[in-house]
């Protein structure tokens, strides 16, 4: 079992390790994660907020993040449902 160990720390195969399955059957279609965009229009909310409130604006016409943005043009662009015992479910 230590030389099992060893290989973990390693990063390399180790013949005692099971093969991670993916638990529920859904995958991004283009991009592996909507973070870059959500980062991106999260800036862009903030930026336009504090334009106005340093502009002297009471605050009653802020805009809202899907003013700015739209959540259909993010990276990731939406999920599949996959065959449970296709390679993709593999880790």
């Amino acid at each position: 079992m230590a030389d099992c160990t060893m290989a973990k720390k390693n990063h390399q195969w180790c013949n005692s390790m099971s093969r991670s399955r993916r638990k529920f059957p859904r995958r991004g279609n283009c991009a592996d994660s909507d973070k870059w965009s959500k980062e991106q229009a999260h800036r862009r909310e903030r930026r336009a907020v504090n334009v106005l409130l340093d502009g002297g604006s009471d605050g009653d016409d802020l805009p809202h993040v899907r003013e700015l943005s739209d959540p259909y043009d993010y990276a990731k662009d939406g999920k599949t449902t996959i065959d449970p015992n296709s390679r993709w479910m593999r880790k």
